[in-house]
């Protein structure tokens, strides 16, 4: 995300590209977890437990991370259309 406070004092910010990337990631990891679920039922053993336990912390991580983004991208987007409401009308002369 990029905020960018111009001469004009206007505020600026590219959300949507973002938005598109944590969809695109977000669908690339419900991927990985199904080829993963098909891995398991070729691979068995104690060794390949341990291993596709931590793959899938690990996924849950990163969706959790996804999550938590998301709530940051919302949040940065509410405060610049907050500020881009409260600067019109109001001049910086």
């Amino acid at each position: 995300m990029v905020i960018k406070i111009d001469g004009d004092s206007g505020v600026y910010t590219k959300i949507s590209n973002l938005n598109d990337k944590l969809d695109i990631f977000e669908d690339s990891l419900i991927d990985l977890s199904s080829k993963i679920d098909d891995y398991k039922a070729k691979l068995t053993g104690e060794s390949y437990e341990s291993f596709f336990s931590t793959l899938g912390s690990n996924i849950e991580s990163q969706k959790t991370n996804i999550a938590k983004y998301r709530v940051l991208l919302a949040d940065a987007n509410n405060y610049v259309n907050d500020m881009e409401n409260a600067e019109s009308g109001v001049s910086f002369n």
